[in-house]
């Protein structure tokens, strides 16, 4: 009988320590998510609320309290990179222009339950795709491009997220997630969560054939170049 105490408390401690931690995805009316076309010399607002017809989708990723400083900037090569994992908690655009919506308890996958942990929020379109796999599977094919007025846009490669769509993601965030089965740890607000506005950055069109090759002709001519030398 004792023995059989022993392997409970053990596993009820095991169980304990690998137990997910719980986030929310919830934002304020202070730190909203905007639909950026000025790249391409068109406009800008808070993405369209699910009320209007257009659905957005949003995607929470974690990793390692030191691989980032709260409220700095991930770019496209970090995000790829494979030190962000998915924590599986998702949400979509509420009724609000440029607010999420969520479930208040939400178990985060390779989140230990009250771990401080980085964060980010990806947000896309749905004319981007419908889920986050299809996303982080087209992310290859993207290239953060200057437009007008010092504005980026996305410019993707054949077969990649198509062109009006729009992606983007917050600046870092950081914070212990809440135990398991509570209502979960909210993820903006004032730094060192999440604060300010993030930037959906519109996909302009795809570039024409002829001048990927062109591009790539360049490319070439440049890696024989630096050979010479």
């Amino acid at each position: 009988m004792k023995k059989l105490v022993v392997t409970l408390s053990l596993v009820a401690l095991a169980t304990g320590a690998f137990a997910q931690g719980s986030i929310t995805i919830v934002n304020s009316s202070s730190t909203t998510f905007h639909t950026n076309s000025l790249g391409i010399g068109a406009a800008a607002g808070n993405a369209q609320a699910a009320s209007g017809g257009g659905n957005y989708f949003y995607e929470v990723l974690t990793a390692a309290s030191t691989v980032a400083a709260p409220g700095s900037a991930v770019n496209l090569a970090s995000l790829i990179s494979g030190t962000w994992s998915d924590t599986g908690v998702s949400g979509v655009n509420s009724g609000v222009a440029g607010r999420t919506s969520g479930a208040s308890i939400t178990s985060a996958n390779n989140w230990a339950a009250s771990a401080v942990q980085d964060y980010l929020v990806v947000g896309w379109s749905a004319t981007a795709g419908a889920n986050w796999s299809q996303i982080n599977s087209n992310l290859t094919k993207l290239v953060l491009t200057p437009g007008n007025g010092g504005n980026n846009y996305w410019t993707s490669l054949p077969g990649g997220l198509a062109p009006g769509s729009f992606l983007g993601w917050t600046v870092v965030g950081q914070v212990a997630s809440n135990p398991s089965g509570q209502p979960g740890a909210g993820l903006f607000g004032a730094s060192p969560l999440i604060s300010g506005n993030t930037d959906l950055l519109v996909v302009g069109a795809v570039p024409e054939p002829a001048t990927l090759a062109l591009a790539g002709l360049g490319a070439a001519a440049l890696m024989i170049f630096r050979r010479r030398k």
